[in-house]
């Protein structure tokens, strides 16, 4: 308890560590950090997972030294993390938060956040479905009563579908990323399919009541892989439910962590 009492006043700062790009924010969800998760030419993440705790420490310490740098002392972290993480893998983000100079941690699931960042009202009377297609996972859940009431994910993301176009097109990945975001789905669409998978096993998995809830509030796809064309409208044909892409869907994980911060104080889950 005495632990929680000091550190309280301590500033926070909200965390999206990504595969691809790491985010970092204040409470206001003003967004400070956009930077990529690359270090020394080493992928700190695959699938959505720490996979080298070494690059992913190269990657978070001079980002919260910038911070700490600007507040004088140490600063929390609050981080998302994939629904379908291992204690294993939360573990590995937690001890890289604590190993890049976080004086407390705290971890929320990545779609609960984004649902918060699409501006859902995640303890509102119904609930609701989000799905969000980052670079190496699509993780998606059924949010309310302001927790995850059922989620699934798939190791598949924007990585998988750059490699799948530049595998069959013989181009680059720069190249690839260029065809997808012209072509959009077409160009990935056994690949997309096995990417959305897990929300049809959901939605299969629900009770008339939960699923009558979705069909009224809909699907929200966040992620950078939400603004590939034509992928919300697939969604949609494969569920028959209406899907919304939100604006700005790549930093929902981020401003939803960002808007979580207050709630982690009230709910004492700083470790």
């Amino acid at each position: 308890m005495w632990r929680r009492a000091r550190g309280w006043w301590r500033p926070a700062v909200a965390i999206d560590l990504g595969t691809a790009w790491t985010r970092l924010a204040d409470a206001s969800a003003r967004l400070r950090v956009d930077a990529p998760t690359v270090a020394t030419e080493r992928s700190a993440l695959r699938s959505g997972v720490i996979v080298d705790p070494e690059a992913a420490v190269a990657v978070l310490a001079p980002l919260l030294g910038q911070v700490r740098r600007g507040v004088g002392g140490g600063v929390r972290v609050l981080a998302g993390v994939p629904s379908d993480a291992s204690p294993v893998e939360r573990a590995a983000r937690e001890a890289a938060l604590r190993a890049s100079g976080a004086v407390a941690a705290a971890l929320v699931p990545e779609p609960l956040a984004a649902a918060i960042g699409a501006g859902i009202d995640v303890g509102g009377p119904y609930a609701a479905l989000v799905v969000d297609v980052g670079e190496g996972v699509t993780d998606c859940a059924l949010v309310g009563e302001g927790r995850v009431l059922a989620a699934g994910a798939a190791r598949i993301g924007c990585a998988d579908f750059r490699r799948a176009v530049a595998a069959e097109r013989g181009v680059d990945l720069e190249a690839a990323e260029r065809m997808l975001r012209v072509e959009g789905v077409a160009v990935i669409a056994p690949l997309a399919d096995a990417a959305l998978a897990p929300v049809l096993a959901l939605l299969a998995e629900l009770s008339a009541h939960r699923a009558c809830e979705v069909i009224e509030t809909g699907i929200t796809l966040t992620g950078g892989g939400a603004m590939i064309p034509g992928l919300g409208r697939r969604l949609t044909e494969k569920t028959a439910v209406e899907t919304r892409t939100v604006a700005r869907a790549h930093e929902c994980v981020v401003r939803g962590v960002a808007a979580m911060l207050p709630a982690a104080d009230a709910l004492g889950l700083w470790r």
